[in-house]
């Protein structure tokens, strides 16, 4: 490529600086693929003979089958996985593989090899995407009666099942599916945090089965989630990775520059690392332990029904805001008192609100607060069992 130009050579050291056949090969399958059809375009229009087309699609599914038996010799001082094959075709079978370059450049090349490549991936991540889902689902399945607390700020909110809380990972899933950007590691990643935090002792909702733990090297009674740890620390790889390539192009001119040659090495590194979480959460989901007991406890909570209390006088007239002071001054009382908020005596609540009755013992049933969730979206065990449907009819078992 140098020679006409130039008269002396690229000094080694630019040679190894400026080469990227070391990670730019995977792209080979593209490149050929490209040139192949570069050929056929080239022979339509006379700029080479059918015989010479012949050679050339002869040549390249050659060094193709040479690349992918291993016994193809990558030469880093040819750059690149495009002059690399290029200089295998034009050794292959003389001067017709010098033909192949009409009417296009590198940068042709690597703008049509990144686009097939991604195109590729992306059929694959959604695959592996689909795959995750399908495992969150069989665990939603699994599990479709079991109730959790839920949470916000991380503090004891109100009751939903655990099968809702899986069926809202796999909505986000597919809103990742849909876009497939940074937002898919994003939610691997939250997904990961709520798996650690309900894997603790102070929790103990799940439990991560030994193949998918690890011990300490101090400590004997140590297991440790680092599969769902990693994933959530890869996911700043990711970010940075993003923030690379935003960095590298965000004071580029127009058309090609150099620069772009280094978008390459975290481009793949976001693909290998998003395809592995994906696999790994796939085939770690179904064999995570479920607790049942010991989320059942923690839904029982009566301060979970605390926000149903309110909705019980909203019933019955009181505006929500006067309902949420009478409650919220009641949780006070409590907590000064060391009481439960479900064993304030009636006539204790009457002081409250007249409007109290003996049917305020229903609020602190956790079916009954479920099943008066039944907007589109809430935990009712209806609800839940209709997504559930839709869900597996959408996805199918991938058996």
């Amino acid at each position: 490529m140098r020679k006409g130009r130039f008269n002396t050579p690229a000094a080694e050291i630019a040679q190894r600086y400026s080469e990227s056949v070391s990670f730019d090969w995977r792209l080979y399958r593209y490149d050929i693929a490209g040139s192949t059809a570069h050929a056929a375009a080239l022979a339509r229009a006379r700029i080479m003979t059918r015989a010479e087309h012949r050679k050339i699609e002869g040549g390249l599914r050659a060094i193709q089958q040479q690349i992918e038996s291993g016994k193809f010799q990558w030469d880093r001082s040819r750059e690149d996985v495009h002059m690399n094959i290029e200089a295998a075709l034009t050794k292959r079978i003389g001067p017709a593989g010098a033909k192949l370059q009409t009417a296009r450049s590198r940068n042709d090349q690597v703008a049509l090899d990144m686009r097939l490549y991604v195109k590729d991936e992306i059929t694959e991540v959604s695959s592996r995407l689909r795959n995750l889902r399908r495992a969150l689902l069989n665990l939603a399945e699994k599990h479709v009666d079991v109730v959790v607390p839920g949470y916000t700020h991380l503090q004891r909110a109100q009751p939903i099942t655990f099968p809702h809380y899986l069926l809202g990972q796999i909505e986000a899933f597919e809103r990742d599916a849909e876009r497939l950007r940074d937002c898919l590691v994003r939610t691997v990643s939250r997904l990961s945090e709520d798996l650690i935090i309900w894997s603790t002792s102070e929790f103990g909702f799940l439990e991560f089965t030994d193949a998918f733990s690890t011990g300490s090297s101090l400590m004997p009674q140590k297991r440790n989630p680092d599969m769902a740890e990693l994933t959530r620390g890869k996911t700043g790889r990711l970010y940075g990775n993003l923030m690379s390539i935003l960095t590298m192009t965000k004071a580029l001119p127009s058309s090609y520059n150099r620069d772009l040659q280094e978008d390459k090495k975290p481009l793949f590194d976001s693909v290998d690392t998003v395809r592995a979480a994906l696999e790994i959460f796939a085939a770690m989901l179904p064999e995570l332990k479920v607790n049942r007991k010991r989320m059942q406890a923690a839904a029982s909570d009566p301060n979970l029904f605390a926000t149903d209390l309110a909705e019980y006088l909203v019933k019955k007239g009181i505006p929500f805001r006067k309902a949420h002071e009478i409650v919220g001054s009641l949780v006070a009382e409590c907590a000064r008192k060391g009481i439960a908020l479900n064993r304030v005596s009636l006539a204790e609540l009457k002081k409250r609100s007249v409007l109290f009755d003996v049917d305020v013992a229903d609020v602190f049933d956790v079916r009954h607060s479920l099943s008066q969730r039944r907007a589109i979206g809430a935990p009712s065990h209806e609800n839940v069992a209709a997504q559930i449907k839709r869900w597996r009819a959408y996805l199918g078992r991938g058996d």
